[in-house]
């Protein structure tokens, strides 16, 4: 920027590559009406008009007129495939792969049965598929049937800073939009890394205090599910606003819901909800329905409401937007079929169990230990000690812990009434002890630990500890997933449509649309059924 240009805020429309300079005695509004499409990127150089540099707000005159949703709405809007950095798109296509997994090994549960006959009898036009099962629907439903089984078995990705199941709702609505509209590869590849993107800014912002009173995969996976989808529709300016607005006044997903008899059907309900209401709300914003502006950031917004975000956080969502892209790069994908708060224990019992020999009938005692702050969220979401069904114990370190000491592996099969019920597991699920201690390092606010601990004492004395930081609790890598896909699909899918499904993913980016994936997902051989828990009904 040129010297006499420094007093002159620098604006360029999102809908024209032209840049145009705003006299500095401009009001702030009087600029944001006569650019309202516009995204501000570098303005005065004096403090009192510097407004928003590098995409993070800077003067709070200028925070009530080019909030965050608009922000992300252009950058959405305006990123093309060719500026995705390769190492995104990889990973990109290894989330779609992992999600497959989740989805294919859920069909085996009658909680899809449910599902799956209610959007048969519904009926509707012939859009879009319900992956494995061979049935085309509505894209609204696909996306509802496919999200569900997606998180059924507890296999699906999360997202280390937005405690999102991120790839739950936004591939199976960026499949059935493109399945609808004949995209091709790199538009489900692209819209899968936005929408990933958008979950994890806002997640992000609203941390563990979101989380800890909602479901996040279901309140903020919304607007990754609209932004897939909203993306294959090719909205632009207002109709993407639009879209995210209609998509985030949609948000719910109440934690009460992982209670008991509740997990076996209403979680896994959240993620096919959040993945069909974005879907909705791309095709409502299509035909010009109006949405909040600022339903992200605004007093009554989605992050105001249900978090304690600041505006520091809200400002870090924008953040380095379109330079790094966080929600693939901090992206995380699950080894075992169960609750990713479970995984730690889960990894260090392996690794110290192999490393030693140890057997189940020597342990006498397995300690799991975090700080004190940390530990009641830990109890409270995976400490169940006596879970009834197999929902409930992938949701339970004492389960789970005795499962890799007595199996050696905790997959989606290993969670069946003949194992939870079997006496060994029992007897040694009656070992495993949860423990504060306060020589760990305090963890961040919610519950958000920073290191856990485990030792197993045996029947003779000794005594064999193990730790981890919650950096390095993440083993699983995206070189990997191809391998998961194999290991927990081969009993549904034959070894030849594994190799295609795999074989797809690799050169999605080269397919013109998703019809061969599709049809490479159809179940074909007899399922072994896990079942769903059934409420009695009333009289």
């Amino acid at each position: 920027m040129n010297e006499s240009a420094q007093h002159l805020p620098i604006v360029r429309c999102c809908n024209s590559p032209s840049i145009a300079s705003v006299p500095a005695n401009l009001g702030a509004r009087t600029v944001a009406a006569k650019f309202q499409h516009c995204l501000i990127y570098c303005v005065s150089e004096t403090v009192e008009r510097k407004i928003l540099i590098n995409g993070k707000i800077l003067h709070p005159e200028w925070r009530s007129v080019m909030g965050v949703t608009r922000q992300l709405a252009d950058f959405v809007a305006d990123t093309s495939y060719d500026r995705l950095p390769e190492d995104v798109k990889k990973i990109a296509k290894m989330c779609i792969l992992d999600t497959l997994a989740a989805i294919v090994c859920g069909r085996e549960s009658q909680t899809a049965d449910v599902v799956i006959g209610l959007v048969r009898g519904l009926g509707g036009v012939r859009e879009s598929s319900v992956l494995g099962e061979g049935l085309k629907t509505s894209c609204v439903n696909a996306a509802l049937a496919n999200g569900v089984m997606s998180h059924v078995m507890e296999l699906d990705d999360a997202h280390r800073d937005s405690f999102t199941h991120t790839g739950a709702v936004v591939v199976p609505a960026a499949l059935a939009m493109a399945e609808r509209e004949g995209a091709g590869g790199k538009d489900v590849i692209l819209s899968t890394v936005l929408g990933y993107e958008v979950v994890a800014r806002i997640g992000r912002a609203g941390g563990k205090s979101h989380y800890n009173r909602w479901h996040a995969t279901s309140t903020i996976g919304c607007f990754g599910s609209a932004v897939a989808a909203g993306k294959i529709l090719d909205l632009k300016g207002e109709d993407m606003v639009n879209n995210l607005g209609l998509a985030g006044t949609q948000a719910g997903g109440l934690w009460e819901s992982l209670m008991e008899r509740a997990i076996a059907g209403s979680k896994h309900f959240h993620a096919g909800k959040a993945a069909s209401n974005g879907v909705m709300a791309a095709l409502l914003a299509e035909k010009g329905l109006a949405g909040s502006d600022r339903i992200v950031e605004g007093e009554k917004g989605l992050l105001r409401v249900t978090s304690d975000a600041t505006d520091d956080d809200m400002a870090q969502i924008a953040d380095g937007l379109g330079t790094r892209y966080i929600g693939m790069l901090n992206n995380a994908f699950k080894p075992h079929a169960c609750c990713f708060s479970t995984h730690a224990p889960i990894d260090m019992t392996l690794e110290t169990v192999n490393k030693y020999g140890l057997r189940s009938d020597s342990v006498e005692e397995i300690t799991v230990s975090t700080d004190p702050a940390s530990m009641p969220w830990l109890r409270w979401l995976v400490g169940n000690p006596d879970p009834k069904d197999e929902f409930q114990a992938r949701f339970s370190i004492p389960y789970t812990v005795a499962l890799a000491v007595l199996k050696g592996r905790v997959g989606p099969h290993e969670f069946r009434k003949e194992l939870l019920n079997n006496g060994t597991i029992r007897e040694l699920m009656g070992r495993v002890r949860l423990e504060e201690d306060p020589s760990i390092e305090k963890g961040g606010p919610g519950g958000a630990w920073k290191m856990i601990k485990l030792r197993i004492r045996t029947k003779d004395g000794k005594e064999f500890d193990n730790s981890v930081t919650a950096a390095k609790a993440w083993p699983m890598t995206a070189e990997q997933i191809p391998q998961k896909f194999r290991a927990v699909t081969e009993e549904v899918l034959s070894q030849q449509q594994i190799k295609r499904v795999i074989d797809v993913i690799e050169a999605l980016e080269k397919k013109k649309d998703v019809s061969e994936l599709v049809e490479s997902l159809v179940i074909r051989k007899q399922m072994r059924r896990i079942p769903a828990i059934r409420a009695k009904r009333c009289a």
